[in-house]
């Protein structure tokens, strides 16, 4: 009986994972999940292209736009992580008046920080055993504590996105914990979004000029100054941020035809923000 009882828990416990697998959990939107794979594959794709220029040169499969121009997918990535992370946040404001800081950024915490840090550590121990570039690197300290977009590079390869999601992850709640105390409505946030916004934007523009000089002229140091710098390439996650905002303040009665997926996919072309 016991062995027989045995069995058909796991037995449901697998269904159970079968049927989590085959039917969504209610509330998730599969456009953005198909926007969040497109963003994965232009990713790859951006990586290959240059795996493959440094190896046989300029050829078509570089060429094609969806692989030369797979850089735009962090920004689509950046402007999904806004728009969940923010509809949380927006959520919790609107139902307590207040963020849970610790609650939040430890429930996102627990999602990313076992992988990445098991990664961490497979890196930390190949560079150890092979010599390279440990040491130069100060053994990715920066990696541990998400500032290697600002210090050192670290030790993972496109470890700054990472990093510049994390810092938004800490900064955002208790930016809305402080302001939930003066804010009477997550409707009266967007005016300092906005504004937040125009004010990354024009930083942006200031560290060019001050790099390259004009804006015709480009300077190899921007790609560090400005693209992996989250406090000039945080554009992506305010207007997730603002685009969430603007999808839980939605009027209740013309709900279906808001569609968040198409303001999700508008603000992830750099030519729309």
């Amino acid at each position: 009986m016991k062995e027989a009882k045995r069995r058909t828990i796991n037995l449901s416990l697998f269904s159970g994972s079968i049927s989590e697998l085959m039917h969504p959990p209610a509330g998730q939107i599969p456009f953005l999940d198909g926007m969040r794979s497109i963003a994965v594959l232009l990713v790859i794709g951006y990586h290959l292209s240059g795996q493959f220029v440094a190896a046989h040169g300029s050829n078509l499969f570089a060429r094609l736009p969806f692989v030369a121009d797979g850089w735009m997918g962090v920004d689509l990535f950046f402007v999904l992580s806004g728009f969940f992370i923010g509809g949380q946040l927006w959520k919790e404001l609107r139902d307590h008046e207040t963020i849970d800081i610790g609650r939040f950024v430890l429930r996102r915490g627990f999602r990313i920080w076992p992988l990445y840090f098991f990664t961490f550590i497979c890196i930390l121990t190949y560079d150890l055993v092979v010599g390279h570039s440990a040491s130069a690197h100060q053994y990715g300290w920066t990696d541990l504590i998400f500032i290697s977009n600002y210090h050192d590079r670290g030790l993972v390869m496109g470890g700054w996105s990472l990093c510049t999601e994390e810092q938004f992850y800490v900064v955002t709640p208790i930016v809305l914990f402080f302001c939930s105390r003066h804010v009477r409505s997550i409707r009266d946030y967007r005016p300092w979004l906005w504004a937040i916004f125009g004010s990354v934007l024009l930083l942006r523009a200031l560290v060019w000029i001050h790099i390259a000089g004009n804006f015709f002229q480009h300077n190899p140091r921007l790609q560090v100054q400005l693209y992996e710098n989250s406090a000039t390439h945080c554009d992506g996650l305010i207007i997730g941020l603002i685009i969430a905002n603007l999808w839980i303040t939605r009027d209740r009665v013309n709900s279906k035809i808001a569609n968040p997926g198409i303001l999700v996919a508008a603000g992830g072309c750099p030519g729309c923000s």
